[in-house]
């Protein structure tokens, strides 16, 4: 799979400089002692014995449960989808588990800025006129999909990109 995500590798690399200039120990905040994101990730992707340059698509949601919380972290490597939940306070994981997809056994999947170019191209908007950009990556028994939302104006678009080959599968515009 040569198409790679450069800035997924970017942040990651960043991520794993400063815990080495800095110290793990020296990444919770002190006051509040929670965990940084970009530990948490690292931790996920250590634990799943990850190379950085094989992560296609990495995201993580902070989630508080009655009085912790945790980080969902969800990324795809290889043919795999991996699903971890780390313990923002003590940075352990808590639940680790993946699934192998016949659709990342078979074929090489677009990059999530690649998807992006796809959506704007289509919406004809220039990238500095997107506020709000989320990007997802949805991947089922036989499909797997990059959903896009974006504001640009007065509209907020939402695009369907089949991550196989780049085509734009659903795509909806509304007046905001």
């Amino acid at each position: 799979m040569e198409m790679r995500s450069t800035v997924t590798r970017i942040l990651l690399t960043f991520c794993f400089c400063i815990l080495l200039l800095f110290g793990i120990s020296n990444v919770a905040s002190a006051e509040y002692h929670i965990v940084e994101e970009c530990l948490a990730k690292h931790k996920a992707v250590r634990a799943a014995n990850v190379k950085i340059d094989d992560i296609i698509f990495i995201e993580c949601h902070s989630v508080r449960n009655d009085s912790s919380y945790e980080y969902e972290i969800t990324f795809v490597a290889g043919n795999k989808e991996y699903f971890y939940k780390i313990n923002a306070m003590t940075g352990e994981v808590e639940a680790a588990n993946f699934r192998k997809s016949a659709i990342l056994d078979e074929n090489s999947i677009i990059t999530p800025q690649q998807a992006q170019l796809v959506a704007l191209k289509d919406a004809q908007i220039s990238e500095l006129d997107v506020q709000n950009l989320n990007i997802d990556f949805d991947l089922g028994t036989e499909k797997a999909n990059y959903l896009i939302t974006f504001v640009a104006g007065t509209d907020k678009y939402q695009y369907e990109i089949n991550a196989v080959n780049g085509m734009i599968i659903q795509m909806g515009k509304e007046f905001i």
